[in-house]
């Protein structure tokens, strides 16, 4: 029953708290229209008792977009610890391209400004995709010397 919540939430991150990127975002509203005038407001206790079909027709509730350090840290050791009980390319793989982007934001430190839209601390970002690209890296080669051996 564990995993299978795990393999739901993690469904969850990929499908709706992730950016083209490969980040994983923060957050989305519990109800849908609250921040567009145009649509109609659904309060969150209702629109997550229907069936996802008629949700998609009301519209998702608004996702926060910014993208921090931390909180993809976090995602992407959870995913290292679903692929530890799971061991699924696909879990890992996501992990990575998390942790590759972290990596790639972290290397971009000449002005210490976000890109785009991105919102981090160089410092805190360079730390965490350190840690997290590593146990990433580690898994991956103790996966190939599992299958090797």
């Amino acid at each position: 029953a564990l995993l299978a919540d795990a393999r739901r939430i993690a469904g969850y991150l990929s499908t709706f708290l992730s950016n083209a990127d490969g980040a994983f975002l923060v957050s989305q509203d519990a109800d849908a229209g609250a921040h567009d005038r145009a649509a109609r407001f659904v309060d969150g206790d209702v629109y997550y008792r229907l069936p996802d079909v008629e949700r998609r027709k009301l519209g998702l509730p608004r996702v926060d977009d910014h993208v921090y350090a931390h909180e993809n840290g976090l995602a992407i050791a959870a995913f290292c610890a679903l692929f530890e009980a799971a061991p699924e390319p696909e879990i890992l793989a996501r992990a990575r391209r998390a942790a590759d982007l972290m990596w790639r934001l972290a290397a971009d430190t000449a002005t210490d400004r976000p890109a785009r839209s991105w919102t981090w601390n160089a410092a805190s970002c360079r730390r965490v995709a350190t840690s997290h690209t590593r146990s990433v890296r580690s898994m991956e080669a103790e996966t190939r010397s599992r299958s090797s051996g």
